[in-house]
């Protein structure tokens, strides 16, 4: 299950967030920001329809977005916004016609038949 949490991105960092100089129309703006959301890896998977394996090739290929670990224990979750951004890239990547967009595991190799 999703895990949602709010960050103040000022006092998490030190730094003034760009909302507090905008004007009131650019804060109307920024009040419609969906709210930190991280999955764990279950819900991650169950999403992009790939396994642990064919996640974590991706990560190590520079190709699919990064974990964020928790300190404490072995778990694992990903920014929704990340998994989100990585499905879209996908969607246009395959109506572009890039090589492979078409291999949901990423496995086919160049000149290998579909």
């Amino acid at each position: 299950m999703p895990t949602t949490i709010g960050i103040d991105v000022g006092k998490a960092t030190g730094m003034t967030p760009p909302y507090e100089n905008a004007s009131s129309d650019e804060r109307a703006q920024g009040a419609t920001e969906r709210p930190i959301v991280f999955l764990p890896r279950a819900e991650v998977e169950r999403r992009v329809g790939l396994r642990r394996s064919a996640i974590y090739r991706r990560i190590r290929d520079k190709c699919f977005p990064l974990p964020v670990h928790d300190i404490d224990s072995a778990t694992v979750w990903w920014l929704e916004s990340e998994i989100e951004e990585w499905q879209r890239e996908r969607i246009v990547a395959r109506d572009a016609g890039e090589h492979g967009a078409g291999d949901p595991t990423g496995e086919k190799e160049a000149g290998e038949a579909a």
